[in-house]
């Protein structure tokens, strides 16, 4: 359904007069509108604030972004401070840059509160279906269908279908947790600014955001790779391409946990 067929369904469904059910009809969709209302409320905003862009790392709030296994070839990072939209949002965060990701499954989750319709979570899937919870004491990997992520011997994600393939991907993050999986070339205390230049990406740092410092930390691996990625971001960076194979956006009343990602309907 466009855009313009949504917005003619709910003015529909607000204008109902089918018959009631023990009188309850007249509330039940008035409820309903609301929350579709602020479905549509909250995508239009988050375009408005360009979260469904190339850059979004404006936000004073985290959300949390789940993966059961993320590949990354020419992976860096520098500790900088979040572009924040207001003072009291800025904090300091690693920004980490991946020239080259395979991920298996992608699942974020934004919580809001919205007028008159109260707090709502925003879920983006998409790939495989993500695990309702990780365990980080063994380097095995399922899916949310309990299925085995694909692996080669050597780490590296088999594709398929449902893979994930970005290019120059970027996190804002102060949280990152995960199993590091046969990781080569790591080198911790990099000179900050080198980081980029190994990347070669012409892309970071990224328009607005803090550019890392001489003399500063920073941190490079050549392959690295991380099981059961769990963490909060400020923003997921987007300077060069991706495929969103199945995506699902979707707006769901209350806060959604990681264990709405292989759940919620699509």
């Amino acid at each position: 359904m466009t855009p313009l067929g949504w917005i003619r369904a709910l003015r529909d469904r607000r204008r109902y007069t089918g018959p009631t059910v023990d009188g309850v009809r007249p509330v039940r969709a008035a409820a309903m509108t609301g929350i579709g209302l602020g479905a549509l409320a909250a995508m239009y905003g988050l375009v408005d604030a360009s979260v469904l862009a190339v850059n979004f790392t404006t936000t004073d709030q985290t959300f949390q972004i789940y993966s059961n296994y993320i590949q990354g070839v020419s992976a860096g990072g520098y500790i900088a401070q979040n572009t924040s939209a207001t003072v009291v949002g800025q904090t300091g965060v690693a920004e980490i840059g991946i020239k080259t990701a395979k991920l298996d499954g992608l699942c974020a989750i934004a919580h809001e509160t919205l007028p008159a319709v109260g707090k709502v979570s925003l879920i983006i899937k998409a790939g495989a279906s993500v695990s309702a919870s990780f365990s980080t004491s063994s380097g095995t990997f399922v899916d949310g269908t309990g299925a085995l992520v694909p692996l080669a011997s050597d780490g590296t994600l088999t594709s398929d279908a449902s893979t994930i393939d970005a290019s120059d991907l970027f996190l804002n993050t102060n949280n990152l947790t995960g199993y590091g999986n046969k990781i080569s070339g790591l080198n911790l205390g990099q000179n900050a600014p080198d980081t980029a230049t190994a990347l070669s990406s012409g892309a970071w740092p990224q328009s607005g955001a803090n550019a890392p410092k001489a003399g500063n930390f920073g941190l490079m691996a050549q392959h690295l790779n991380i099981g059961y990625l769990n963490g909060s971001s400020y923003g997921i960076n987007l300077a060069g391409s991706i495929n969103l194979p199945g995506l699902r956006i979707l707006v769901v009343p209350g806060d959604a946990t990681q264990s709405s990602c292989p759940t919620s309907a699509s």
